[in-house]
């Protein structure tokens, strides 16, 4: 009975992993829902990375289900022994970040998490430069490039640029990720 009314159908749907994103094409491929579910699914595994989370803390506090989660994260998360998700070092899932350049801000694609961490440190760098005026942490990404996507993007530590995009509010720091919608 629950077959033919398509509940065993849609738990397998469920438990069947997503396709697998590797740039802005597949990821357009994904209904809207699905890119939705995608983009927070790197902010669990984020969360998961930095706060030592669980699957399940992680995923509540951004609005996602883990069942979501282990269906777009792919090989980022690995079954414990004890029969806990645990989150890799670092993972090759798709993300679509903003970047602070010369002429404002652009999106930059990435599946490379260590890419996305070190534009989320200079993130910091660049509030905390505008908030306070303190330049110690933008000192780091002088003479730095950024490589990803076959692409390179310097990282703008002119403080007089930053004072001026900062002005003009062409940088926001709302989210680093840039939203599907």
């Amino acid at each position: 009975m629950l077959a033919s009314a398509g509940i065993h159908r849609w738990y397998a749907q469920q438990q069947a992993p997503a396709r697998e994103v590797r740039g802005r094409r597949d990821f357009r491929k994904l209904r809207p829902s699905e890119q939705v579910a995608y983009e927070k699914t790197g902010s669990v595994l984020t969360r998961m990375r930095r706060e030592g989370l669980s699957l399940t803390k992680a995923a509540r506090l951004e609005h996602a289900t883990p069942a979501a989660v282990k269906r777009h994260a792919g090989d980022a998360l690995v079954r414990s022994r004890r029969g806990t998700f645990l989150v890799t070092t670092t993972d090759r899932h798709y993300r679509r970040l903003w970047f602070v350049t010369p002429d404002g801000l652009t999106i930059v694609e990435t599946r490379d998490s260590r890419a996305a961490s070190l534009i989320a440190e200079y993130d910091i760098a660049v509030q905390r430069f505008l908030a306070s005026g303190d330049s110690a942490g933008l000192t780091r990404f002088e003479d730095q490039v950024l490589r990803t996507g076959g692409k390179r993007y310097t990282f703008v530590t002119d403080l007089d640029t930053l004072e001026r995009l900062g002005r003009r509010g062409e940088i926001s720091f709302e989210s680093i990720y840039a939203s599907a919608a």
